[in-house]
């Protein structure tokens, strides 16, 4: 993927995430980047569909976190910013809940009030 016009972000992300994409990307020759960056967008999606998936799941698991760095799109950085400020919670925070979220709707499919996390 081209970085050109991609903003370098550092994400504090939850162990046991770091360990699933990193197996994902072996399986599937690819970046953890590129599968963080997928399911960031489906779990934004997701989220926007059913708002009470990001209430659900909690932003922490109680682990020390994994840094990773990241290349998003601008746009959506600045999304992510602002729904933070409105939120009153982190970037950081907010962006580790929706790649949680796109992993599990992959996983378990978009099953209406069930999220297992």
């Amino acid at each position: 993927m081209l970085t050109e016009n991609m903003v370098l972000r550092t994400v504090y992300v939850d162990p046991d995430v770091d360990d699933k994409l990193r197996d994902e990307a072996l399986d599937k020759h690819t970046s953890k980047a590129d599968l963080f960056r997928n399911y960031l967008h489906i779990g934004i999606d997701a989220a926007k569909q059913q708002p009470t998936l990001l209430q659900r799941v909690d932003a922490r698991s109680g682990a020390p976190l994994v840094l990773r760095t990241v290349h998003i799109e601008p746009s959506v950085d600045n999304k992510l910013r602002v729904e933070a400020f409105n939120k009153r919670t982190s970037k950081n925070d907010l962006m580790r809940r929706y790649v949680r979220i796109g992993m599990e709707v992959l996983v378990n499919g978009p099953r209406r009030g069930q999220l297992a996390v």
